[in-house]
């Protein structure tokens, strides 16, 4: 599949906690090639972009809001975000039902998964964390 494939990420703490020990917080590492072509494969309708930490000092639930935007504001785009895995754990899209994280952190490659009939030409991804203290 030609084209490319744009990841703007945004992090939204809703964890600035302060407990009789202090304040909770998140720290987020993600490492990838920024020259790698990344390529959607048809077969699997899915993608790997490098690898991501996440931890914190306490337990947390997080959810993604994925959001798929146009390159060329002319060309719509029929695509859309069907799941985003952080090593084998999915993290849910759903506010009301965020993916717990009891061991405090989370590692392993970033994994996008996609649903289109027809495979897009060059699109971005915005991906929006959004982490809750447990």
């Amino acid at each position: 599949m030609s084209g490319k494939l744009y990841i703007i990420f945004l992090f939204f703490w809703l964890l600035t906690v302060i407990n009789i020990y202090g304040a909770q917080y998140i720290v987020i590492s993600w490492y990838y090639d920024e020259n790698q072509k990344i390529s959607i494969t048809e077969q699997t309708k899915s993608v790997n972009i490098g690898t991501m930490y996440i931890y914190s000092n306490d337990k947390f639930k997080v959810y993604v809001v994925p959001k798929v935007l146009p390159v060329d504001e002319k060309e719509p785009v029929q695509i859309q975000v069907s799941t985003v895995r952080i090593g084998k754990l999915t993290i849910s899209t759903d506010p009301y039902f965020p993916t717990r994280v009891p061991s405090k952190q989370i590692y392993g490659t970033l994994g996008l998964g996609f649903m289109f009939f027809q495979p897009p030409n060059d699109f971005m991804v915005v991906l929006t964390f959004v982490f809750m203290p447990m």
